[in-house]
This record gives structure tokens, sequence and C-alpha cells, in this order.
């Protein structure tokens, strides 16, 4: 009996330490997701209005969307901290909502952030 016991306990140890690895590392979640696009946005801008005065940059940024909520419907490993990710981005420009549904891949860099990459 306290080899069950035992062999109970072992593979509960295991499932539970497989659950937390899982959640650790791997796939970018929704906020993973967020962040990064809002990165991209604001890269955008800054590309665009390139050595511009703030105002340049604010007028940019109003016409750029605002990320409301972002929903993943999986993410498919490429290997080496790559994923490509099916997202669904619900934003507003300018008081106008908008939900579109694309595939993007998602790297995760040296210092831990996920980005979007083409």
């Amino acid at each position: 009996m306290k080899t069950v016991q035992g062999f109970v306990k072992l593979g509960l140890v295991v499932g539970v330490a497989a659950v937390l690895t899982a959640c650790g590392g791997g796939a970018p979640s929704e906020a993973d997701v967020q962040q990064a696009l809002e990165r991209e946005i604001q890269l955008q801008v800054d590309k665009a209005a390139g050595s511009s005065s703030a105002d340049v940059k604010n007028v940019l940024a109003s016409l750029m969307p605002k990320i409301e909520k972002i929903t993943l419907h999986g993410c498919e490993s490429l290997g080496d901290d790559a994923y490509q990710c099916t997202v669904e981005a619900a934003s507003s420009i300018k008081g106008r909502k908008i939900t579109n549904t694309d595939s993007v891949r998602m790297t995760k860099g040296k210092s831990g952030d996920w980005t979007i990459s083409r």
C-alpha cells in the first residue's frame, strides 16, 4: 500500500512540475502580444515622425489604433522561442471600433520581451 501511495505522490509531483513548466515558459500570453503590438505601433510612430516635434508625434499617435483587447486563438511553436499565433485584436481609431484576426510571428528576445517579427 505504501508503494502505491509513493507512486501516486511521485505522479502528482511530476504532473505539477509539468504544468508549472508549461506556464512558466512557452507561448506568449495575451498580455505579451498586446505589449508587443503596442511597442510596434509606437516604433512606427517614432519612425514616421523622425526628429519632428512632440506635437507631430502626438498627432501621428492619435491616428494609430489603440489596442483595447487581445484574444489568442492559439500559438504553434516554431522552435527557438518563436511562435506563430492567431490573434484577434479589438482596437479603435478615432472612436471607430475595429476587430481584426490575423496570424503573427512572435519571438522572445534576450531580454525576455516578446516582439513581433516579420
